[in-house]
C-alpha cells in the first residue's frame, strides 16, 4: 500500500489507470452479480523469488508450497477457520474459485519450478515504512520480476523493519 499511495501521489498516469482499472471492475460486478457465469475455478501462475543473504533466509520448496496451500485454502473458503467470520462479513464469505499454482513453464517455455533463488549481499530490506524496492531488480541485488500480465511475482525477502 505505501508503493500504491506514493505513485498515486507522484504519477498521474498511474492515477488514470488506477481508477480506470476500478472502473471496469466495478462494471463486471454489476453486469454479471446476479448471473453467476464463472463456475470454473481460474487458476493463477505463481513465481516465488526467494532471495536470501544466509542459509536460514533460503526457505525450502516444501515451505513455499506450504504457504501457497495456506493461501489457497483461504482463497477456496476452506480453511480450517472459516466459520469464525465476523459478522459483518458473513454474508459475503465466500470460495473466490481462485487457486494459485507454480507455474510449470518460465517465460521460454521452459519446464520449471517457478521458484528462483537469489543470494544476495542485502541483509536486509525495509518495506513497512518505506518502499524498498531492490528485491525486484537484478540490479539492485533482487531478481526482475517474470511478464507481470502472465504471473503473479512473489518475494521472500528478510524485513528488518
Amino acid at each position: 500500500m505505501y508503493v500504491h499511495r506514493r505513485l498515486a501521489a507522484i504519477d498521474p498516469e498511474y492515477r488514470r489507470r488506477s481508477r480506470q482499472l476500478e472502473l471496469e471492475i466495478r462494471r463486471f460486478i454489476t453486469r454479471y452479480r446476479a448471473q453467476g457465469l464463472r463456475t470454473g475455478v481460474v487458476r493463477i501462475p505463481v513465481v516465488v523469488h526467494v532471495i536470501w543473504n544466509t542459509s536460514a533466509q533460503n526457505i525450502s520448496d516444501a515451505q513455499i508450497q506450504s504457504q501457497l496451500n495456506v493461501l489457497n485454502a483461504d482463497f477456496r473458503r476452506n480453511n480450517s477457520d472459516a466459520g469464525s467470520v465476523p459478522m459483518a462479513f458473513s454474508g459475503v464469505a465466500t470460495d473466490a474459485r481462485i487457486e494459485f499454482a507454480l507455474a510449470v513453464r518460465d517465460p521460454n517455455c521452459a519446464a520449471t519450478t517457478a521458484i528462483t533463488r537469489t543470494n544476495t549481499a542485502i541483509t536486509g530490506f525495509t518495506g513497512i515504512t518505506a518502499s524498498d524496492e531492490r528485491m525486484k531488480s537484478t540490479a539492485s541485488g533482487g531478481h526482475d520480476p517474470w511478464d507481470v500480465t502472465k504471473y503473479l511475482n512473489m518475494w521472500v525477502v528478510n524485513y528488518t523493519d
